[in-house]
């Protein structure tokens, strides 16, 4: 009895032994398990069903292409027909509509930035869109330059359009102010080349003797004392381009150059509140003069304006 307990233990004993030592033993291949247990479940591991590893699978593709790593956008193909068409519309609308309205937006702040309403020629039929106009704005911008003899022909046009109440100046008048001042005279040109805007002429004379309208036998005096604005007109369909602020410029620069104290002008038409906003007035004792008023009495109801020309004594 003894002996036969002493094998029980025993063999009791080998049997603990032998559960503990198999526990540490490497499982066996007949054994099913997963061989990743001691690592972290994660999307890289199988987790023993079709749909787990089918996943897994997936990732470790989009790893091998290195897409994982980005972030998912809709510039990328997500793998399905809708994706990939929703991703196509996208860019097609960016393209062909939002591009176009940025492309848009900045032209016309860089036109508004360079003083040129949108609008003007847009509402004078001249162009079939603002968007049309706002890259003539920028691409082909109208450009000042001096007067010369082949532009009297639209310079007629543009006179012929303006003034209604005075007998529109022969071709020969505007030669002979060219030919004797040809500093004096600007116009403003298409930047496509399809012709003139705006123009203006001016002469050096006495300020006491404005010249006669239509004239062409005109000379410049030895003692001009006043640089005289004969006409300054701007195409009705360019009208709010704000032409007049260049020709202006152009017109006060030429009197400076000739060193000259005055300017002067006859408004016709009722512009005297236009002339007024360059600083242009009827307070001189000349405009006040007999001899004066019977010369302007050809241009209707006038009025003889003049200005002090700063830095001038």
């Amino acid at each position: 009895m003894r002996l036969i307990g002493i094998n029980k233990s025993v063999t009791t004993t080998a049997h603990e032994t032998l559960l503990v030592s198999s526990s540490r033993l490497p499982r066996r291949a007949w054994e099913p398990v997963n061989l990743l247990s001691s690592f972290p479940r994660s999307a890289w591991e199988c987790n023993g069903t079709s749909k787990g590893c089918h996943a897994e699978r997936g990732s470790q593709l989009d790893d091998e292409n290195a897409i994982s790593s980005f972030p998912r956008s809709a510039w990328e193909r997500n793998g399905t027909s809708k994706g990939y068409h929703a991703e196509r519309g996208s860019q097609m609308f960016i393209a062909y509509y939002v591009l176009p309205f940025i492309a848009y937006c900045a032209l016309r702040f860089i036109a508004y930035c360079a003083g040129y309403p949108i609008h003007a020629l847009h509402r004078a039929n001249r162009l079939h869109s603002p968007l049309q106009y706002s890259c003539l704005c920028v691409f082909a911008m109208p450009a000042l330059r001096p007067a010369l003899p082949a532009d009297i022909p639209e310079i007629l046009r543009i006179q012929a359009l303006c003034y209604t109440s005075i007998e529109p100046e022969r071709a020969s008048a505007y030669a002979n102010k060219l030919a004797i001042a040809p500093d004096c005279a600007f116009v403003v040109e298409q930047g496509s080349g399809a012709g003139l805007l705006a123009y203006v002429f001016a002469l050096p004379i006495q300020l006491a003797k404005p010249p006669a309208l239509d004239a062409d036998d005109l000379t410049l005096p030895a003692a001009a004392d006043s640089l005289y604005l004969h006409d300054l007109a701007i195409d009705p369909a360019a009208r709010g381009l704000k032409l007049s602020q260049p020709l202006m410029q152009a017109f006060f620069h030429a009197a400076q150059q000739r060193q000259l104290a005055q300017a002067s002008l006859i408004a016709i038409q009722g512009s005297q509140p236009f002339w007024q906003r360059y600083g242009f007035h009827s307070e001189h004792p000349v405009s006040q003069q007999a001899e004066v008023r019977e010369k302007i009495r050809v241009y209707g109801e006038a009025q003889y304006l003049t200005r002090q020309l700063a830095g001038q004594p």
